[in-house]
């Protein structure tokens, strides 16, 4: 014989259950049994969903049902169809019920939580007072003010559970509130310029590249007491064994060629950096529909390269103080970094230094690049919305 169907329905708080059993001979009978459940106490409601799928510990409310059922005089098999859960369910519950004498469902094992959700919230507000408290510091506190007193792991599951991770600090340069007010009517200037006005301007800077350079996030696998192998250690040199100075544009469809300076740059250097090689290929990709721009460095910004550019008859763009999130070379100066520590070979002279830069930096990928220039309508959009505060970029 197969599984019966049960079609269920309440009226008038009369519960009426409906079997239809199948034969193997192909005929069918109905039979038709009915009992009463207290609609007023334990108010019964189903669904269309099929039995034995009742999520996470079972209400208090179905348990109550089963009881009633039971009571009434009703077997498990009638109880599981009238209800839809499974009959281990039924059984543990009258089980319990004739053991214990109640049909509560038991408290969860563990040890009781120390803290409140009052304490909770307490322990996230001096979090966000001060983000850079530590935990032991955060535990301390909490026990003198509000008498909270638990240890620091615990203090870091709460902190956790909210979400609040222990991460490393954002480093961006310090912006006074003179910086923001710049920064801000800078980014209101230039609010309405569309991706072809960007697209006119070369971004150009320089960037120092050390020989010894390490990311700060290398690690390894040793055993204890290995720290002192030769492969385990990272071995350093006195100012990291020196370092290349390189100067470079970026504008969409382009890139300068990447120039190595020797030496510092100062204002005849960088006057003749922009003599020799940006105006020429500037002009030769734009003719003089461009603008220079570049940070607020003092040989940028010195009388020799001022009269330079206004002898030749060059638009160099404004810019505001502290601002390298605005300048989208500095992006590519990332890119630049991270193709040179991904080499196989590593570098170990400035000569072979300043030869893997040049290579690297003609490898960038172009769209990379315009990517990146294309991205100024967003970096200002970003900058207006924080007020001339710190931006993602």
């Amino acid at each position: 014989m197969s599984r019966p169907f049960v079609w269920r329905y309440e009226r008038q708080g009369i519960f009426f259950a409906v079997i239809l059993v199948s034969f193997s001979s192909g005929k069918s009978t109905c039979v038709k049994t009915s009992f009463t459940v207290l609609a007023q106490s334990f108010p019964v409601k189903f669904d269309t969903e099929s039995p034995h799928t009742m999520p996470g510990p079972m209400p208090l409310v179905m348990r109550q049902r089963v009881l009633a059922l039971r009571n009434n005089g009703h077997k498990q098999v009638e109880i599981v169809d009238a209800l839809g859960i499974a009959q281990s369910s039924v059984s543990r519950i009258l089980k319990r019920y004739r053991e214990e004498g109640n049909v509560r469902p038991k408290k969860s094992p563990g040890r009781p939580r120390r803290t409140s959700r009052r304490d909770d919230r307490q322990l996230i507000n001096m979090c966000r007072r001060e983000r850079k408290m530590p935990a032991s510091r955060l535990c301390r506190l909490w026990r003198i003010h509000h008498g909270v007193n638990v240890s620091r792991q615990t203090v870091n599951r709460r902190l956790l559970q909210r979400g609040y991770r222990a991460r490393r600090m954002t480093k961006c340069p310090r912006l006074t509130v003179r910086h923001r007010v710049a920064r801000l009517q800078w980014a209101r200037r230039h609010r309405r310029w569309q991706l072809g006005h960007w697209r006119h301007v070369i971004f150009t800077d320089e960037s120092r590249y050390i020989l010894d350079r390490q990311d700060g996030r290398q690690r390894v696998r040793r055993l204890r007491g290995e720290n002192l192998r030769d492969d385990c250690v990272r071995e350093t040199t006195q100012g990291g064994g020196g370092s290349v100075m390189v100067w470079a544009g970026i504008h969409y469809g382009g890139k300068t060629p990447l120039t190595v300076p020797e030496g510092n740059v100062n204002a005849v250097v960088y006057r003749d950096i922009l003599e020799t090689q940006c105006l020429p290929y500037a002009r030769r990709v734009y003719g003089n529909n461009f603008q220079l721009q570049d940070d607020n460095a003092r040989p940028h910004r010195a009388l020799l390269v001022r009269e330079f550019l206004d002898a030749e008859d060059v638009q160099q763009m404004p810019w505001p103080a502290c601002s390298p999130d605005m300048n989208p070379i500095e992006h590519a100066w990332g890119a630049l970094g991270r193709a040179i520590n991904g080499r196989n070979i590593i570098p170990e002279t400035l000569q072979q230094l300043a030869q893997a830069l040049t290579e690297e930096w003609d490898a960038l990928p172009q769209e990379s690049i315009n990517n990146l220039v294309d991205s100024m309508t967003r970096r200002v959009d970003a900058l207006i919305r924080v007020r001339g505060g710190h931006t993602r970029y």
